[in-house]
């Protein structure tokens, strides 16, 4: 087995999902901080069910998922893996949306957090690149200067 020293970066398609709106929906919802919460809590546990191979979760980043997925050298394989992630990302809009709806049409709840959950939005980043799959603690890492740049992408304002 090889150092970490000597580990090489691997090409990988790197995409972080995100619930925009999510920190000014739990300032606005503060005082239902629970429901604020459990609405969080529901819309990432829909995303999450939608990551299949090729995608892998390496993190759980508060209110986003740190997902990767590696790439082929064989051109026509990396064609259907390409074509498995677009499906992936589409469902996870699908998800978050039926998710929203579902949330908002079964609640009987009134407070604002649950009233006004359409605020909160879906984006996802995707980016081409490398990076350095490592373990710490028993945990999967993923780093590099691509990891820095999908993450420095979900900033703009698109």
């Amino acid at each position: 087995m090889s150092s970490p020293l000597e580990q090489q970066p691997t090409p990988v398609v790197l995409l972080v999902s995100d619930i925009s709106g999510n920190r000014d929906f739990m300032i606005s919802h503060k005082k239902a901080l629970a429901h604020s919460k459990m609405i969080i809590r529901e819309l990432i546990e829909a995303l999450i069910r939608q990551i299949d191979v090729p995608l892998q979760l390496v993190d759980l980043e508060g209110d986003a998922l740190f997902i990767y997925a590696p790439k082929t050298v064989d051109l026509s394989a990396w064609g259907r893996r390409g074509q498995r992630i677009v499906k992936r990302i589409l469902q996870m809009f699908t998800a978050f949306g039926r998710s929203i709806v579902e949330i908002g049409s079964y609640s009987v709840c009134r407070r604002p957090a649950c009233s006004n959950i359409t605020e909160l939005k879906l984006k996802i980043v995707v980016h081409s690149g490398e990076g350095l799959l490592n373990e710490v603690g028993g945990f999967p890492v993923l780093s590099g200067v691509d990891t820095i740049v999908v993450h420095r992408l979900l900033k703009n304002s698109v």
